[in-house]
């Protein structure tokens, strides 16, 4: 039995594995990366190597071994008024800076952790009008515009949480606005 030797990396782990081969038994050693991925803010789902996290997670790597990280560039909430908008993967090196929502990662290590970063977004809800989906299948009272993009059907703008929003509403001829309720729904009346 022969044993090579190994010396530890940056914050890395030996492992010894034993192989059973023609001469015999023989130990080969290898580096093992503690590498942690987790969200900013925390808690929404991300993948890793096809695996399902909605918490940080550590992994015990080779080194050298690839691995594929993954999220969904919006995300909703349970209570559905909120969601989450990917912006981007980092790592504790400060070399990777990616808004691809897939990346292929080499363990090293060197590297500590890889975080996914996202925004907190909550919705405004828009109630104008329900019509079909159908061009011109009903007149829209008005239009209300979020940020200065508008809207004449009832719908969720969802803006960065801690943003300033301007909203403004344009009645149509025929039709007056008769004001905010609950704090940011909107309702245009026939006059």
């Amino acid at each position: 039995m022969t044993m090579n030797r190994s010396y530890l990396g940056r914050s890395g782990i030996l492992v010894i594995l034993l192989t059973i081969g023609a001469a015999g038994l023989y130990a080969q050693s290898t580096t093992v990366s503690s590498t942690t991925v987790y969200t900013q803010p925390a808690g929404a789902m991300f993948y890793v190597d096809g695996q399902q996290f909605t918490s940080a997670a550590t992994f015990l790597w080779p080194q050298g071994s690839k691995h594929t990280l993954s999220i969904s560039p919006v995300q909703q909430t349970y209570t559905g008024n909120t969601q989450y908008a990917f912006t981007g993967w980092k790592d504790s090196t400060g070399i990777l800076a990616t808004t691809d929502p897939v990346v292929i990662v080499t363990a090293d290590p060197g590297i500590a952790w890889f975080e996914a970063t996202l925004t907190l977004q909550y919705a405004i809800t828009l109630d104008i009008i329900n019509c079909p989906p159908s061009p011109n299948a009903c007149l829209s009272p008005g239009t209300v515009f979020v940020n200065d993009t508008p809207y004449s059907v009832s719908t969720n703008v969802y803006v960065n949480a801690g943003s300033v929003v301007t909203l403004q509403a344009v009645p149509n001829t025929g039709y007056v606005f008769n004001g905010w309720l609950g704090g940011l729904v909107t309702r245009a009346r026939r006059f």
